[in-house]
């Protein structure tokens, strides 16, 4: 059995792990860097390790208390969840389970120091959507059934993403268009972004196309030799 990356928060939450930039308690954003949960660049990725891919729309969010440690503390983190709305089914894999009409999915939440919840600092990465209300996605989901973690107990089952590459912005009927690291950014910039990643990635061949298009790449991709990623429980 394999992690990429192997972080149990990656495993179990929401395909990504945490880890703060130094230097950045001074910003308005907080840059983190997170861990892909399944590998997610191509269009062979997608069909290998996900279940479906859809349109959807975050639909709201919901944040959690800080724990009583951070309080103290007078630093930490508040976490948060989006509820997706399935819009459009791109794709379905053979032996799926039946794709949502919405689910919870846990996302980017904020950062807080100096025990201030007034201001709270969004977090933010590099490589994906942070996942705004109103926003449009493209989105490839996997199934991850529940699992138990010595003094965490049971993560029940839920519906993931496989990492940074099934995450895309999708407005106006474009690939790459849209709210991504926590800004807006338009065809031209998604474009130019496309130019550092590797000439097979499903976000750099679809860039400035319509879900239309992914859908035909992913009904022509066949499944590869898929690999053990995890996650690995203990015994609770």
């Amino acid at each position: 059995m394999r992690t990429t990356n192997g972080n149990r928060w990656a495993a179990v939450a929401a395909g990504v792990a945490c880890v703060l930039v130094s230097g950045c308690s001074n910003q308005s954003s907080v840059r983190v860097d997170l861990n892909d949960r399944y590998p997610s660049t191509t269009a062979t990725d997608w069909v290998t390790y996900a279940d479906f891919a859809a349109v959807v729309e975050v639909a709201g969010d919901k944040s959690s208390d800080p724990s009583a440690e951070e309080l103290e503390r007078g630093e930490g983190e508040v976490s948060r969840s989006v509820n997706l709305r399935v819009v459009e089914v791109l794709w379905r894999g053979s032996d799926s389970k039946q794709p949502p009409a919405e689910l919870d999915y846990a996302a980017l939440g904020w950062q807080f120091r100096d025990g201030d919840l007034e201001n709270l600092m969004p977090m933010v990465a590099s490589d994906r959507p942070r996942l705004e209300v109103g926003g449009t996605y493209l989105m490839a989901f996997t199934w991850q059934p529940e699992v138990c973690y010595e003094g965490d107990g049971v993560i029940p089952a839920h519906w993931n993403s496989l990492g940074s590459g099934s995450v895309l912005p999708y407005e106006n009927k474009a690939v790459g268009v849209g709210e991504f690291a926590g800004e807006q950014r338009d065809e031209e910039s998604a474009t130019e972004d496309a130019k550092e990643l590797p000439s097979d990635a499903l976000s750099a061949l679809a860039v400035g196309r319509d879900a239309q298009f992914v859908a035909a790449m992913l009904t022509i991709s066949r499944p590869g030799e898929a690999e053990d990623y995890g996650p690995t429980p203990s015994t609770c």
